[in-house]
């Protein structure tokens, strides 16, 4: 780890203000740079941050950064502000994120853009904590803009509910995620629910969302930086958001991360002296509450909520469908690769296994598979057909030979009693409508001593926020898990759980 000072700014009132960046990995590389506060209530965005360079410093030492990999991390340019308790430079108002690419003979916030993005250009992936400008409870998410020169399925690697595309405004050309991405770095703004205080939780997530894109990319070799579900994607444009018709109390009836029915009453206005009703909110469609106003006062004509319709989200991850569900499933062939190597390491692999891959999904674990036990033979099973015919053609050049893939549920599994030496299934345990005849199934098409690995993205369900954007979906604890495998009559039950606490790997045998 190295700090520098990257730029100093004069001022004729007050000492000079030091911007700082902390250089990790191989100082000739320009891998990722992340920047944290730009305004001065960006408290949260700097403790990330601020764990970010301990968490890496940490992995320096153990040797687990790749030597072909650089990072800058930049935890706050906006001292001044965050001093005097401001949002913007104090002395005009500016935001400095609406000064990029920046001008070095202009005002000031215009030569600390300038200055900032001398030092950010040239990274091959940039991350900006963002907050929003409104108080508000959002789900945490990834957004980028619509330049022409985004790759939005990198941002899966983060993790983290939502990947938000945004076709810019004039406005938004003068932003550090614009301006990166026209110089060719791929840029991405991370958003967590908080801003001006510290919320540990939050923060967590912030930084385990980084530690995941960092693992996923080569950049780290530690586990615990291991991926999550992929992502929902939707263009910001499809949000609905709900104004208020006049200022008072607003009384929320539904959160950030329900699911609505049309015309589901969200919350209500009242006059904050005499307590009449002055207003109904009331969801326009089915859909997800993305956002709600965090301050119990509103003013007139600012949003609300904004909701995130049904329809506008592409794919479904319980059931994928169509060109929407095919897009989804290749992104978490790729998303779903950390897990997978990490629980492999779990199973008990030689050459000649018979395997079932149950929730084959996109087809990448039967192709990893395929290759990790030679002359193997795997079988997968998927109720989507979407499903089956990506990862037929995924393992084209397997099927009928290594390979056959079927339409068939969990818990009515087509193959005989005793034909497998393992069973896996990743990510998709979730999704199952009755666990327990799942298990008896499994078990019933196993062999004497075979093996059951079951690999989840998470074992937590405080700590995710994957509820939020999925519908029947129930993630298990490593007790709950080992609850059913017992009733389903399996022995030598393990559960691993990685270092994030989330993390796991389930195995058991059928006696």
């Amino acid at each position: 780890m190295e700090k520098r000072v990257l730029f100093t700014i004069k001022s004729p009132y007050r000492q000079s203000m030091e911007v700082c960046g902390w250089f990790f990995g191989n100082p000739d590389k320009e891998t990722v740079a992340v920047m944290g506060a730009l305004r001065g209530n960006e408290v949260q965005q700097m403790f990330i941050c601020s764990r970010l360079i301990q968490r890496l410093k940490t992995l320096e030492d153990e040797g687990k950064l790749s030597p072909d990999a650089g990072i800058l991390v930049i935890p706050c340019a906006n001292q001044f502000s965050m001093n005097v308790g401001k949002r913007f430079w104090a002395s005009d108002n500016t935001d400095i994120n609406r000064m990029f690419p920046g001008y070095e003979l202009g005002e000031t916030t215009q030569r600390i853009a300038g200055r900032l993005f001398k030092c950010l250009q040239g990274y091959k992936y940039g991350i900006h904590l963002v907050s929003l400008y409104l108080p508000s409870d959002i789900t945490p998410h990834i957004k980028i803009m619509s330049t022409g020169y985004e790759q939005t399925y990198e941002a899966d690697a983060f993790g983290l509910p939502y990947v938000i595309t945004r076709d810019p405004v004039p406005f938004d050309t003068t932003t550090l995620n614009y301006n990166w991405q026209v110089w060719d770095t791929q840029a991405f703004s991370l958003y967590t629910r908080e801003t001006d205080h510290v919320d540990i939780k939050d923060a967590r997530r912030g930084l385990f969302a980084i530690l995941r894109f960092l693992y996923a990319k080569g950049i780290t070799t530690d586990p615990v930086a291991d991926d999550v579900k992929a992502p929902v994607h939707f263009n910001e444009g499809n949000m609905q958001a709900l104004l208020s018709e006049a200022g008072g109390l607003l009384l929320l009836e539904a959160e950030s991360g329900d699911h609505v029915t049309a015309g589901q009453t969200l919350g209500k206005i009242f006059d904050p002296c005499d307590g009449s009703l002055l207003q109904t909110f009331e969801s326009p469609s089915d859909g997800r509450v993305f956002f709600t106003h965090h301050a119990d006062l509103i003013d007139g004509h600012e949003i609300a909520f904004r909701i995130v319709p049904d329809e506008a989200v592409e794919g479904d991850p319980s059931r994928p469908d169509g060109e929407p569900g095919v897009r989804m499933l290749k992104r978490m062939n790729d998303s779903h690769a950390p897990l997978r190597k990490w629980g492999f390491a779990h199973i008990d692999w030689h050459p000649g296994m018979r395997i079932l891959d149950i929730g084959c999904g996109g087809g990448a674990t039967i192709a990893e598979m395929a290759a990790l036990a030679a002359d193997s033979k795997i079988s997968g099973i998927d109720y989507q057909k979407t499903s089956v015919d990506l990862t037929a053609e995924t393992n084209r050049e397997l099927i009928g030979t290594r390979v056959d893939v079927r339409q068939a549920d969990a818990a009515d599994i087509p193959y005989d009693d005793g034909t497998f030496d393992l069973v896996t299934a990743v990510e998709t345990v979730y999704f199952w409508p009755d666990l327990s005849e799942a298990l008896k199934d499994i078990m019933r098409v196993l062999k004497p001593g075979g093996q059951l690995a079951i690999l989840n993205d998470a074992s937590n369900p405080d700590e995710v926020d994957w509820p939020d954007v999925s519908t029947g979906l129930t993630i298990y604890t490593p007790r709950e898990l080992t609850r059913f495998l017992e009733e389903a009559g399996f022995s030598d039950i393990n559960m691993d759980v990685a270092e994030d606490g989330q993390m796991l790997a389930a195995t058991a045998r059928k006696a």
